[in-house]
């Protein structure tokens, strides 16, 4: 394995639980709420780094300009964090709120330990793709590691303002008015 994807993912450290459910909720179980990668070559996120690499020689840089040229929106990114692009196909496991109406149900959830909770709708086509969207930050040391990568463009980060609901059904409506706003929903086919 590339000594940068090894020092990027640690599963041995205190992310090895999160490193699991991610390539789970991105890997695995087509069912449940999230994006997928679709290439069969892909069955973890060590994959999806060595692919990048393959593709652009290195993990250098930041892409965040050609994301926002594909779409994301300029609050999607925090400016403490590295976005590479990636060639591969999946499907969206996200919508945007935008246009939905107020009364849709929405199961508040958590898709990976230690992560914020979602909203999450069930019975939601997804689309495809074929960008996907590696995510670096740095630990408390400064040290880079892998957060995520997953299909789609980058959208806004979570930031934990459902947790006090897990478990519960809420309608869009009362997840704008806790988000304030417009939000990224989770979807999961039924």
């Amino acid at each position: 394995m590339n000594e940068t994807i090894t020092r990027l993912i640690n599963r041995t450290g205190d992310l090895a639980a999160y490193y699991r459910a991610t390539d789970a909720k991105h890997f695995g179980d087509r069912t449940a709420p999230g994006s997928r990668f679709s290439d069969s070559s892909l069955n973890k996120l060590e994959d999806v780094l060595e692919l990048a690499i393959e593709q652009r020689g290195n993990l250098d840089g930041d892409d965040r300009n050609e994301f926002i040229k594909l779409g994301s929106l300029k609050d999607s990114f925090d400016p403490d964090i590295r976005y590479i692009l990636v060639h591969t196909s999946g499907s969206l496991g996200v919508i945007h709120s935008e246009g939905r109406p107020d009364g849709i149900p929405l199961l508040v959830g958590r898709t990976k330990p230690g992560a914020p909770c979602s909203v999450i709708s069930s019975n939601q086509f997804r689309h495809t793709t074929n960008v996907s969207v590696i995510i670096i930050d740095k630990d408390v040391n400064g040290k880079e590691r892998v957060i995520t990568a997953h299909p789609g463009t980058p959208v806004k980060p979570k930031t934990g303002e459902f947790d006090a609901y897990e478990g519960q059904y809420i309608s869009l409506g009362q997840a704008r008015a806790i988000a304030g706003g417009e939000l990224w929903i989770e979807t999961a086919p039924v």
